[in-house]
């Protein structure tokens, strides 16, 4: 006996492709739970962008102006590494560190006390000494959250409303952190930019912060200039005093020796020496001065707290002020050697011409200095009270009043594709990994062919060809016995076809399913009419000795049946029934046994299918499921094709 399946495999070329029908296939198969997941991921963006605080910001922009030189001769060296080298980076640093935050706070301070002397601070977002209180759309939303016991009454923990002025360092650091400060690439100019949860507390933030800041500048800039102000009172005091006593000797000598006037060559060497001397007093005015400002700026680095980069700009400033002093110095040794000349010539004139000279020589000489300082402290005065430090807002602070976070719509579009993405990478996942046959793409995707589609039959009428044992309902249905008509009798025509086309010289045929409930029976049983109603007589066999129902399902007895003519108790001609529908017997299982496999394997059983193939056109044989039991793999061995 030659068996022949009736699905006969081939070889796919292209069974891994993955073309675009594949995709089409995959959404449509997946397409229902593509758009819960996707709706879900929606739902979720949606509740996270409504819980989410949103943020407002105000921005400012300062242009840091570069000074070329001092304005009172001495050289740019004042605040030097602050301002020029290095300046953009150290006053973004100077921006971002807690001196200025420490500004801004003081400057919110309400002008009364708390009863334990404390000061009292403005409450603001920023300063997080004020608890958010959702507005619009996002308080709707809470509300209905707490209405349906959805989100419960949160108690925003904040700042205490009176803090002490040690604890002034917390409130700047939290504005610190809502402070963003860069410059524009290739300017000169820094963007300063204050978060808050409130825009025109964001804009009020901004205008102090950039006030504490430029007057902070005013102050550093003007440390020098205050500082050459004393040096030069002081000098002019003890010039002053000089000048009066060396004026009193000129008057004296004069009236000692009767002189009134010096002659030519040496009214010559007076102007020699009064010119070097103006040079020698002005070399050595500035010589103390930068020694005197030194000595200020060594002084800032004894100070606590002060940014680290004011620090490195303090220490580049002194190490400029060395520079200086090493020059000056040597200027001033250079004119002592030429004062050591004209001294020598000097010294060749007669006794009284000679001190008379020496004499008008310091007077003309402590006269031209005073004026000197005097001018300088001027000088220095109209600078003190111009100026403005090297900062200069260019642009007001701007609010926003659309907030900048959360950006609802780009959210709203990432919840959508990223629950699009990550459900279909699941569902890809699983049908990668799932190499059980589901649908007919799965059986055409292993190069099988199809031979018919069977709809599943339903409750077409309650309580119709229902078999009742035992009180449980055994719903098993002829649907070509019911409906001849239906789609679903049709579908088994096109079965019966399928089969006798593919196998035509082949006329057992076995039947068999994966697991029980998969509609075996009922599927033999109408496959069984329609052979009848051809005109072929037919032989259904009953071999599921475990759990037979086709007895039930025509309304049979179940003994005789199989096992008795295997036992050798019945003949052949016993054991087959005749039906309601003519041309169809059925041979049914038979009384139960303990070992149905052996029975089944055994010469009588293939004894029984020479006979029956001999005598019927066509035997179908209903068999236990395969994965349960091993009798469809014997009957398997035993039948042309199944």
């Amino acid at each position: 006996m030659t068996k022949e399946p009736l699905i006969q495999p081939k070889i796919s070329t292209d069974q891994n492709a993955f073309d675009f029908y594949e995709i089409l296939y995959f959404f449509k198969r997946n397409y229902l739970v593509i758009i819960v997941a996707t709706l879900v991921s929606l739902l979720i963006g949606c509740f996270i962008t409504l819980r989410t605080k949103p943020v407002y910001i105000a921005n400012a922009k300062l242009l840091i102006e570069k000074k070329d030189e001092d304005a009172l001769g001495m050289g740019s060296i004042a605040l030097e590494g602050l301002s020029d080298k290095s300046a953009i980076q150290d006053k973004i640093e100077i921006l971002k560190s807690r001196t200025i935050s420490e500004e801004v706070i003081r400057k919110l301070s309400v002008p009364i006390k708390s009863s334990d002397g404390s000061l009292v601070y403005r409450k603001m977002f920023a300063l997080k000494n004020k608890p958010y209180e959702p507005k619009g759309y996002r308080k709707t939303f809470n509300n209905f959250l707490y209405l349906w016991g959805l989100l419960y009454d949160e108690h925003e923990i904040v700042a205490s409303d009176n803090i002490k002025d040690l604890d002034i360092k917390y409130l700047a650091t939290e504005l610190q952190k809502r402070t963003v400060v860069n410059n524009i690439k290739g300017t000169n100019i820094i963007s300063v930019t204050i978060e808050s949860l409130d825009y025109d507390e964001s804009e009020e933030l901004v205008d102090l912060f950039i006030s504490a800041y430029i007057q902070k500048e005013k102050e550093w800039a003007n440390l020098e200039i205050q500082s050459q102000i004393n040096f030069l009172e002081n000098q002019i005091l003890k010039k002053r005093i000089n000048l009066n006593a060396i004026e009193d000797l000129i008057q004296a000598y004069q009236e000692e020796e009767d002189i009134y006037s010096e002659d030519g060559n040496s009214s010559l060497l007076l102007s020699n020496f009064i010119e070097l001397e103006n040079k020698y007093n002005k070399e050595k005015i500035l010589y103390k001065d930068l020694e005197y400002r030194k000595t200020l700026f060594a002084k800032e680095l004894n100070k606590q707290d002060i940014p680290k980069s004011y620090e490195l700009a303090v220490k580049d400033s002194i190490r400029n002020f060395n520079i200086l002093i090493e020059i000056s110095n040597s200027r001033i040794d250079n004119i002592n050697s030429q004062l050591l000349d004209n001294e020598r010539t000097l010294d060749e004139l007669p006794e009284k011409i000679k001190n008379f000279v020496r004499l008008k020589r310091d007077r003309l000489i402590l006269d031209n200095t005073l004026m000197q300082l005097e001018e300088r402290m001027q000088s220095a005065k109209i600078i003190l009270e111009s100026e403005s430090g090297p900062a200069k807002l260019i642009v007001e602070p701007q609010k926003q009043n659309k907030s900048i976070r959360p950006t609802v719509f780009i959210n709203l579009l990432f919840s959508i594709f990223f629950g699009f993405s990550i459900i279909c990478v699941i569902l890809y996942a699983k049908d990668l990994f799932d190499f059980t046959i589901g649908t007919i793409e799965d059986l055409e995707s292993y190069g099988l062919n199809v031979l018919a589609i069977i709809p599943s039959i339903g409750n077409i009428k309650k309580n119709k060809n229902k078999v009742v044992k035992n009180g449980k309902e055994l719903a098993r249905r002829l649907i070509l016995s019911e409906d001849p008509k239906s789609p679903v009798s049709e579908a088994y025509r096109t079965l019966r076809t399928s089969i006798m086309y593919s196998s035509s010289d082949n006329n057992v045929i076995m039947i068999s399913s994966p697991g029980p409930g998969e509609g075996k029976t009922t599927s033999i049983c109408n496959l069984a009419i329609t052979y009848a109603n051809l005109g072929k007589k037919t032989l259904l066999i009953d071999a599921d000795l475990r759990k037979p129902v086709i007895n039930k399902v025509f309304e049979l007895d179940k003994s005789p049946g199989l096992t008795n003519y295997i036992a050798g108790d019945e003949i052949l001609e016993k054991i087959c029934q005749k039906t309601y529908v003519d041309n169809l017997d059925i041979v049914t299982s038979g009384i139960s046994t303990p070992n149905p496999a052996e029975l089944l394997n055994s010469s009588k059983m293939k004894d029984l299918l020479s006979k029956v193939k001999s005598k019927y056109d066509i035997v179908l044989i209903d068999t236990p499921p395969m994965i349960a039991v091993t009798d469809a793999l014997i009957l398997s061995n035993l039948a042309d094709c199944f």
